[in-house]
């Protein structure tokens, strides 16, 4: 693990899906700070972890995807949360922005997925700076 890369947090209940953006994560050069199945368990993680991002799925048990948004958010605004969704809907998408989600994408591949969070994160820095 490099000391400078970009840390992310992969919340999805779809190990299989959590394998697959491991595998774009680290081609990108960034390291998985962890990993949750659930979205209580995403809260608890983003607390104690601190990672520079999240990428979280929108339907999972415990908590849904969007409450552990808003409890994300609620206690760290600053955040940088992708949300990843199955469904193809636009005013739920709306709905995760206007929660404080930086992106909205669909699950399609990992790869796609890769170069879209690269895009968005790319834009962050440059608005940070």
């Amino acid at each position: 693990m490099s000391s400078n890369a970009t840390r992310i947090l992969i919340a999805d209940d779809d190990k299989f899906f959590r394998e697959l953006l491991k595998v774009v994560i680290e081609a990108v050069g960034w390291d998985v700070a962890g990993e949750a199945g659930d979205g209580a368990e995403a809260v608890d993680l983003f607390q104690s972890l601190a990672p520079d991002m999240l990428w979280m799925d929108v339907n999972m048990p415990r908590m849904s995807g969007d409450e552990a948004l808003r409890k994300i958010i609620a206690q760290h605004p600053e955040a940088v949360v992708i949300m990843l969704t199955g469904e193809d809907s636009t005013a739920e998408a709306k709905n995760y922005l206007a929660a404080g989600a930086r992106v909205c994408l669909p699950k399609t591949t990992p790869a796609e997925i890769g170069q879209r969070v690269l895009e968005t994160w790319n834009s962050y820095l440059a608005e940070a700076s």
